[in-house]
């Protein structure tokens, strides 16, 4: 699926994330510690991101 291809999902998420192996899809949100946005609500949202990562490639 190409970027131009992915639904508007309107979640309100500051990060989302998709995954697709064959038939098989995954979608994942991630959103900041009281809606702020501040280095340290940031970093550990890519925190976050890097370990769901970690863990889907563990899956495969």
């Amino acid at each position: 699926m190409d970027y131009e291809e992915f639904p508007d999902t309107k979640s309100g998420d500051y990060a989302t994330g998709y995954y697709q192996s064959g038939d098989d899809l995954t979608y994942w949100g991630y959103g900041l510690y009281n809606d702020t946005s501040n280095e340290v609500n940031i970093f550990d949202i890519f925190s976050r991101i890097f370990k769901t990562i970690e863990s889907v490639d563990k899956q495969k």
